[in-house]
């Protein structure tokens, strides 16, 4: 709190050295204004820094405590997308996933029934192989992101693909709203 009035002075939030607010504001002797703004911040860490009357034009006793500086943390709130699931079935099923992530995939597994299965990256797709299953087998593909955020697709394999000798599906899969999360 200051000990004078202080009219038309500039207030400015740096997250780093890039400026992402500048204000204008008129304060009373001995009070305190908030500041509420929209910043849309990447996730990682931030070095915020408030800045008032830079460029000096209130004249102060001293304009050594002018800056405060915070380091904050931004999470993700972008969960992994899973873009297509592909299947080939022969003597084995051989299950593919292409997922992708703002951040980082941390892990894919696929759920068969209630076994979980880690699926391995290679060629930028995640894959497993598994055995052939029953007709009434159900299946879960669900990919996870360095945050922990997940996103999850269930998908089926016909009953009459599991008594042919090959079959190839490719399922593509609409992209979800970035703050939605299949569970």
């Amino acid at each position: 709190m200051g000990n004078k009035e202080a009219s038309n002075f500039m207030l400015s939030v740096y997250d780093g050295y890039t400026r992402i607010y500048e204000g204008y504001f008129d304060i009373s002797e001995q009070s305190q204004i908030s500041i509420i703004t929209n910043a849309n911040l990447s996730y990682g860490f931030h070095n915020l820094t408030l800045s008032i009357n830079q460029d000096k034009s209130i004249d102060e006793d001293s304009y050594d405590n002018n800056n405060y500086s915070k380091s904050l943390y931004v999470h993700d709130n972008i969960p992994p997308e899973i873009i297509s699931i592909n299947t080939i079935v022969s003597n084995e099923i051989t299950i593919s996933v292409n997922a992708t992530d703002n951040i980082g995939i941390e892990k894919v597994k696929l759920r068969v029934n209630s076994t979980d299965i880690m699926m391995t990256y290679s060629g930028g797709y995640y894959i497993a192989q598994i055995p052939l299953q029953g007709n009434n087998a159900t299946y879960q593909i669900t990919a996870e992101d360095t945050e922990g955020l997940i996103s999850s697709k269930y998908f089926d394999i016909p009953e009459a693909v599991l008594e042919n000798d090959i079959y190839i599906k490719t399922i593509e899969l609409e992209p979800v709203s970035e703050n939605f999360v299949n569970l």
